[in-house]
């Protein structure tokens, strides 16, 4: 028996469906750059799309003018959230990177999971 599947509605039910590719192709192609006013999100589709909304300084991880939270800025987690990979921009980022990564594919990754509490680690 072959079950039809329904395709995603939607930007974020795309995210998890069995195939996306289609909605996405069709995304592409006919909504490349769109508001999704249901969702409250700006959707950006085609490789075109994404390219300029990654390139651009309006898309920036953090304001440029604000690059630790100004509510966080003058304590002890301010200090700590602008020195986090996640958090910054510009070369910077790529440098920390690329020490973190680094640092990261040197873990046995089977020790950690083997000292991990039952249950915490998916079996590979």
């Amino acid at each position: 028996m072959d079950i039809a599947i329904a395709p995603p509605i939607d930007a974020l039910q795309a995210v998890t469906h069995a195939d996306p590719a289609p909605y996405y192709a069709q995304l592409a192609a006919t909504r490349a750059f769109f508001f999704d006013a249901a969702l409250g999100w700006w959707v950006a589709a085609s490789a075109k799309a994404v390219d300029t909304v990654l390139g651009s300084d309006a898309c920036r991880v953090r304001p440029a003018d604000e690059p630790v939270p100004n509510a966080v800025a003058a304590s002890p987690a301010g200090a700590f959230f602008g020195r986090l990979v996640r958090q910054i921009d510009g070369p910077e980022h790529g440098m920390r990177k690329a020490i973190v990564m680094a640092a990261l594919g040197k873990l046995d990754t089977s020790a950690l999971a083997a000292r991990a509490p039952p249950g915490l680690c998916r079996a590979a």
